[in-house]
């Protein structure tokens, strides 16, 4: 998979520092999702993503009843 070494040298890029400040998720949880054999849930994966300002994930709309 070519993504997550993709997005671990991206928030290397950005620093570790800030992104643990935008995501509000500790360094440890950021180095064990980002690691060879990290495997992060969707919510993690989405707040490093809107972290690093390459996309904004949010909830879908619900429709009225």
């Amino acid at each position: 998979m070519v993504f997550l070494p993709v997005l671990r040298n991206v928030t290397r890029t950005r620093g570790l520092r800030h992104l643990t400040q935008e995501t509000r998720l500790n360094r440890e949880t950021l180095y064990r999702v980002l690691s060879g054999k990290g495997n992060p849930r969707f919510s993690t994966l989405a707040a490093v993503l809107t972290g690093i300002g390459l996309v904004r994930v949010r909830p879908a709309a619900t429709k009225a009843a």
